[in-house]
């Protein structure tokens, strides 16, 4: 199977700093052009079927990239992004030490953030979400529009290697594509 995974177009949020996680944040005007960008990127791939988090600013990213085309757009909850519980809509991130940053985003750290979704469970829902995809689109070419926090998880899926000690540098940009055969 093909694979086109897309993290979604840059938000306000993005931009000024807040955890957004599972708090339905939509592009801004920044976000839709990266997405009008990362469809010049994709027009000459063929897609058989996109399959996006059900997070308004993944499928609006999706609908811009497939305008024009056939392209049936599904969603599943199994790539929505982390929930970052009681810190979404926090800068705690962004204005934390680098060791806290790395902390949240380390596969040791789980558990130290309250209500915030284990960096392992986000692994085990994308891998079996991938599995799941693998077999039943196993011939086919599959975009995939969801979020930065499930980026690396896709790249070591893709890559077939053990998930990496510090999963925060990993994660991609706006709009970056990671590309790959499952």
């Amino acid at each position: 199977m093909k694979l086109y995974f897309v993290r979604h177009g840059l938000t306000q949020w993005n931009i000024d700093g807040y955890m957004q996680g599972r708090s339905d944040i939509p592009l801004c005007d920044i976000g839709r052009e990266q997405a009008r960008e990362t469809a010049k990127l994709l027009s000459d791939k063929h897609i058989d079927i996109c399959i996006s988090s059900p997070l308004s600013r993944a499928r609006e990213t999706a609908e811009i990239i497939l305008e024009g085309r056939d392209v049936p757009i599904i969603t599943d909850e199994r790539i929505i992004e982390r929930s970052f519980g009681s810190y979404e809509g926090s800068t705690a991130f962004y204005t934390g030490t680098e060791e806290y940053r790395k902390t949240m985003w380390n596969l040791e750290g789980d558990g130290k953030f309250d209500d915030m979704e284990p960096i392992a469970s986000v692994v085990k829902r994308v891998y079996d979400f991938l599995d799941d995809i693998k077999e039943k689109y196993k011939d086919k070419s599959v975009l995939i529009t969801a979020h930065g926090g499930l980026s690396p998880a896709v790249k070591y899926y893709i890559a077939g290697q053990e998930i990496s000690e510090n999963y925060l540098f990993d994660i991609v940009k706006n709009c970056e594509i990671i590309e790959g055969e499952i």
